[in-house]
């Protein structure tokens, strides 16, 4: 399996599935966008059979290394894609985590805007889009918040990625650890990573953009040509199953995609965030235009 969760998360779901089957899970973690551009290079020989994580909008490029499959339980699960590539095993809000021994309470940022200030400039942590599907995610989010067909929204990118001031993290999971650390003031992360730190005591506090947030749905997929079809197959039915959601939304507070399951205590309603018409179509169709517009704004800043 490569994978692009939590490394608690990745070998819990492993045991069990092992414990229930007696099939073995290998484990290969990277980032969302590093496992797929992995299962790419190893198109002619695949050396996974079941990728998990990454979120819907990085799979789109990957789709013809992909094999579609219907899961038993397909009628419970929200998010995806329609034809069965890769499947939504949770929905994740972008939100804003801050370290609160760092800024005062009316420094808290709570709107994509506020981080542009200069107050913030080298304090924001922020996940490579290259490497970090959420990071991707987040950048596609921004982008259409503020105007993708206008330019503006590549205009708000710039005046970020600037006073990022050439910080840049290479893995999702690092921006709420070193948040809570005291590196970085301010992160850009997801809902799941930010309730783990805050729940642990941590000094941080979180917010939701109020000028929008995207519900990122990550999950599993099975490699094309993959050498254990039927123990791929059976490894998706467990990740999407009520009893495996049930154990992620207890454990690690992540909302499910499943209707049949209860949302983590503690946690808004959906309804209440500003949730974004946000455009997978378009982020996943444009990914690798959308990265070499990053990568050119990233060098221009370097």
């Amino acid at each position: 399996m490569y994978c692009c969760n939590d490394e608690d998360m990745d070998e819990l779901v492993a045991k069990e599935f092992q414990e229930r089957t007696g099939i073995i899970v290998d484990i290969v973690r990277g980032g969302g966008g590093e496992i797929l551009q992995r299962i790419k290079a190893e198109a002619i020989n695949p050396q996974a059979d079941v990728v998990n994580g990454p979120g819907s909008d990085s799979y789109g490029p990957y789709k013809e290394y992909l094999q579609p499959y219907v899961p038993k339980d397909k009628d419970f699960i929200v998010g995806g894609d329609p034809e069965g590539y890769w499947y939504g095993g949770e929905a994740n809000p972008i939100m804003f985590i801050f370290n609160t021994n760092l800024l005062n309470e009316k420094d808290y940022p709570v709107a994509w805007r506020d981080l542009l200030d200069p107050k913030y400039k080298g304090r924001i942590a922020f996940a490579d889009p290259e490497k970090a599907s959420s990071g991707y995610a987040q950048l596609c989010t921004m982008v259409q918040i503020f105007g993708k067909e206008n330019g503006k929204g590549w205009d708000y990118a710039r005046e970020f990625l600037n006073n990022l001031d050439v910080k840049i993290l290479s893995s999702s999971s690092e921006v709420p650890k070193r948040v809570a650390n005291g590196e970085f003031a301010v992160g850009v992360t997801i809902e799941s990573f930010a309730f783990e730190y805050l729940n642990s005591g941590a000094p941080i506090q979180v917010s939701y953009p109020s000028d929008g947030t995207y519900l990122i749905t990550g999950g599993p997929a099975i490699v094309k040509g993959c050498k254990n079809p039927e123990n791929a197959e059976a490894f998706v039915n467990f990740i999407l199953s009520k009893e495996w959601q049930t154990v992620k939304v207890n454990k690690w507070a992540r909302r499910s995609s499943r209707i049949d399951v209860q949302a983590p205590k503690g946690l808004p309603e959906i309804s209440e965030l500003v949730a974004i018409d946000y455009d997978s179509d378009w982020a996943s169709n444009n990914r690798e235009e959308i990265l070499f517009k990053w990568k050119e704004m990233f060098l221009s800043n370097d």
